[in-house]
């Protein structure tokens, strides 16, 4: 049996049925699919020249949908400096950060900063071993 292009994906079975309860209720005529085809419906005109005037909206590249608007002028008001507007826009574009990351491996420093870590390490094992001079010297 072959696998997909996504790694793991197998083709079904002839015959087999890989969703039998089908759609969910509501996704076709739901809330959230309401909004979608509502956000794809063209704008009225005069939204759209008042945004063409403010420069947020060309006149060939975008299509006026009432989503381009919307993009538009949040957009707009991240330029002017509003930090609300700039992270719903990095929230939506970026992929979020990771939590914590795990370090793995050897670290190799170089330079001076080679020898102030290794000098770091040298006083931390002595303290570890019970030398009562402690990171500091002291």
């Amino acid at each position: 049996m072959g696998v997909g292009k996504n790694g793991n994906l197998i083709p079904p079975v002839k015959g087999e049925i890989r969703n039998p309860k089908g759609r969910t209720k509501g996704a076709k005529d739901g809330p959230r699919a309401q909004l979608n085809k509502m956000l794809r419906r063209m704008a009225p005109e005069e939204a759209i020249a008042k945004l063409k005037k403010a420069g947020l909206l060309s006149t060939k590249k975008d299509k006026a949908t009432f989503a381009a608007l919307i993009g538009a002028r949040l957009l707009g008001d991240a330029v002017k400096g509003e930090a609300w507007a700039m992270k719903l826009i990095f929230e939506q574009v970026e992929p979020p950060l990771p939590r914590e990351v795990k370090l793995e491996g050897d670290l190799k420093v170089t330079g001076d900063a080679g020898k102030d870590v290794a000098a770091l390490m040298a006083k931390l094992a002595g303290v570890s071993e019970g030398d009562d001079k402690g990171v500091d010297g002291e």
